[in-house]
């Protein structure tokens, strides 16, 4: 303890440094003793214009700190003093400012910017849509009102599909009229789902609307039914006016002539072969499918037994071959004629059940505006 200054003995303690070590390259020795007078001035307070001293001259010496001897070395103030200067002379870099390592990275690197500038777009339109939402707009018409709509909109097409079945069923509607036909039984079948939809609300807002939720769900399956049935009667018209589409068939022709009349004849067969295939099942037209299908196999026989006494020159047997094509095709379509007014009398009850059942659902709806409860 005795060699740090801190012992009884009233040696100086800068005895035991007399021969200091030699000074290794590069590295500065601190000195044991106080600053020489011959020093230039520290910059004190008040000391303005003189050179600014190194930040080592400015901290404590090693003597301060291991001697108390206040004869040849300075007294705890010194050393006060010392830390004072240094702080003064030595002023704080105030540019300086800590970096962050991802702020770094997204100032050197575009995309790292883009992508965290479309996250917070994105993040923002989630806010605002769910504030729009959590506001909610006007308040939706109550179950029954809906039901009641849904119901007026069915009632209107179920007179367009009247409309339809005359069309149907009339041999002279033309392609046009068929098709637009097929359109309003198509508004009509959106109609009926939404009378299906109306009684699922209506059944889960009120209570006791069971009599008129079901009763709008068996008009809704009425309606579905109808727009199965009829849709299929109008696409089998549709498709079989492509059938039996016949070439001119003449008694007498010349030998190119009769080529031609056998590929026209061939091609016909091929059309109508491919419009059976595409009919429809309808269950009352289901004979006359089968009929159809029984005239093209014999047309095809005597397609080419006229063909035949064409080349030969037999007038007479082609007239009667010819003859008996054309009432084949003819027949097949006076017996589909015969058959889709039977077609349309049937949809046509279809359609009166399901405006009776349109009818009881508002009445049923009308009891329940006046003593149901909403859930």
């Amino acid at each position: 303890m005795e060699m740090f200054g801190f012992g009884e003995t009233s040696d100086p303690p800068w005895e035991y440094f007399d021969e200091p070590e030699p000074r290794p390259p590069g590295r500065r020795v601190l000195s044991p003793v106080g600053p020489s007078p011959d020093a230039p001035a520290r910059n004190r307070p008040g000391s303005e214009g003189k050179s600014r001293p190194s930040i080592f001259d400015a901290l404590p010496r090693l003597a301060d700190l291991v001697s108390d001897s206040a004869a040849d070395h300075e007294n705890t103030g010194t050393l006060i003093e010392r830390l004072w200067q240094a702080t003064d002379d030595f002023e704080p870099i105030d540019s300086w400012t800590p970096k962050s390592e991802y702020a770094d990275r997204l100032s050197e690197k575009p995309v790292l910017r883009w992508i965290a500038g479309v996250a917070l777009t994105i993040v923002a339109i989630l806010l605002v849509v769910w504030l729009v939402a959590s506001v909610g707009g006007p308040d939706a018409p109550p179950a029954a009102a809906q039901a009641a709509t849904a119901v007026s909109t069915a009632e209107t097409s179920a007179a367009s599909v009247r409309d339809a079945i005359d069309v149907l069923v009339e041999p002279n509607s033309s392609g046009v009229e068929l098709n637009e036909a097929a359109i309003a039984l198509s508004e009509f079948d959106t109609a009926a789902r939404q009378v299906a939809s109306a009684a699922n609300r209506l059944a889960d807002q009120h209570e006791g609307a069971d009599v008129a939720s079901t009763l709008l769900i068996s008009a809704s399956d009425e309606g579905t039914a109808i727009e199965r049935r009829l849709g299929a009667a109008l696409t089998y018209r549709l498709v079989f006016e492509r059938a039996f589409i016949l070439p001119d068939l003449p008694d007498s022709a010349d030998i190119t002539r009769a080529a031609d009349i056998s590929f026209e004849l061939s091609a016909m067969v091929a059309d109508t072969q491919r419009a059976l295939d595409q009919l429809p099942f309808e269950a009352l037209l289901e004979d006359h499918r089968k009929l159809a299908a029984q005239a093209l196999a014999d047309i095809e026989v005597l397609s080419g037994m006229y063909v035949e006494a064409l080349r030969e020159g037999q007038t007479g047997t082609a007239a009667r071959h010819s003859k008996t094509i054309v009432d084949l095709a003819d027949e097949t379509r006076n017996v589909l004629a015969a058959t889709l007014p039977e077609v349309g009398n049937e949809i046509s009850e279809q359609v009166g059940q399901f405006e009776a059942a349109l009818d009881e659902a508002v009445t049923a709806l009308a009891r329940l505006e006046s003593g149901g409860s909403p859930r």
